[in-house]
């Protein structure tokens, strides 16, 4: 059987003495240079040149995103720049298509394939049937080493120790963090919630005999199972807009009385689907028609039926919450002074804002 013919690199020779080269200009030219390349091209150097990974990790190159994804059998790291130019970094078990460029790194991090799907996407495949999370920390090292990442994402699919996660060395703020697994254990969720800060958090799992007592640090809080996190203590988290999964309607009528018992809290929004049967939703509980326009809720609103929308208030502290109700899905909207700011000037009148 003839042998293949030997694959050519896309990083050879040449690219070595660029490497080395800039490395050997000072450092305000390396900097203008650099600042020249694209991305790719940074990242492949920089595999080969000992001298210029030195010196350009002294500046970094800018980068307006970072995300890590961990499946069973893959782990990606996607680094995107403000004008579209993405490098994507894939481990995966199986080596890939033979029509792809074969990237010599001087043997690090092993076998390399390169995709080039345009000139501003490029894509990086490493082969690594073992320990694949061990050689995601060692990628994840090497390119956050040359890029200064304004914003990060974390999304994992498969049973992972929150507390041991690499991501922790680089980052404790996240704009979206999802954690999609079929449970974790209280002491991992405990950590993730007291030391991680988010804008974006997605808790798509079982947490059995989880208690958590303590406000969460995100602006945006889905969860698939609310007895997990405890329907009493779902209003204590400080979250201003909250999506849960399916909730029963008994469940529902305790996160309004709950509500309906607070004070200048924070909730803004809480969303989700009703279990069947759907029925006694407002057991307990008084309530009347909206004295709101569609206009002053339809930035805001999820649920959309407005035939059927109520309001409730509470005495606390006077607070108005509009609740929507669509077949099975569900919207309770609160009203924060910011929220009159938008609406129309007949409710405006009606509310004291401003006068005829």
């Amino acid at each position: 059987m003839a042998q293949e013919p030997p694959v050519e690199p896309i990083v050879d020779k040449k690219a070595n003495n660029v490497g080395k080269s800039l490395g050997n200009v000072p450092l305000h030219v390396f900097e203008k240079i650099v600042r020249r390349m694209d991305p790719h091209s940074i990242f492949e150097v920089s595999l080969i040149s000992e001298p210029f990974l030195d010196k350009v990790t002294a500046f970094k190159y800018v980068a307006e995103y970072a995300n890590w994804t961990v499946h069973p059998i893959t782990k990606t790291l996607e680094i995107g720049m403000n004008n579209d130019i993405k490098l994507t970094f894939h481990i995966q078990h199986r080596p890939c298509r033979s029509n792809f460029d074969k990237l010599n790194a001087n043997g690090k991090f092993g076998s390399i394939s390169r995709e080039e799907e345009k000139r501003d996407c490029v894509k990086y495949y490493f082969i690594r049937d073992y320990d694949q999370m061990g050689l995601f920390k060692e990628i994840t090292e090497h390119v956050l080493s040359l890029f200064k990442v304004k914003k990060f994402r974390c999304y994992l699919y498969t049973d992972t120790a929150l507390q041991e996660l690499f991501m922790w060395n680089y980052t404790k703020t996240f704009f979206d963090f999802g954690v999609s697994v079929e449970e974790t254990n209280a002491e991992q969720m405990t950590y993730l919630l007291e030391n991680g800060k988010f804008t974006n958090l997605h808790l798509l799992t079982n947490v059995p005999n989880f208690n958590f007592p303590k406000q969460i640090s995100t602006t945006n809080l889905a969860i698939n199972n609310v007895k997990s996190l405890g329907v009493n203590n779902i209003l204590d988290y400080g979250c201003p807009k909250i999506e849960v999964g399916e909730i029963e309607y008994g469940e529902f009528n305790t996160i309004l009385k709950n509500w309906l018992a607070k004070e200048n809290d924070s909730i803004e929004s809480l969303n989700g689907t009703l279990r069947p049967p759907v029925s006694e939703l407002f057991d307990g509980i008084k309530t009347r028609p909206t004295v709101f326009d569609i206009a002053d809720y339809r930035l805001r609103v999820q649920v959309f039926n407005p035939e059927n929308a109520v309001d409730i208030q509470r005495s606390t502290d006077g607070r108005i919450a509009t609740i929507f109700v669509c077949e099975r899905r569900f919207q309770i909207m609160t009203w924060h002074p910011k929220h009159f700011k938008y609406c129309s000037r007949s409710t405006k009148t009606r509310f004291g804002i401003i006068k005829n």
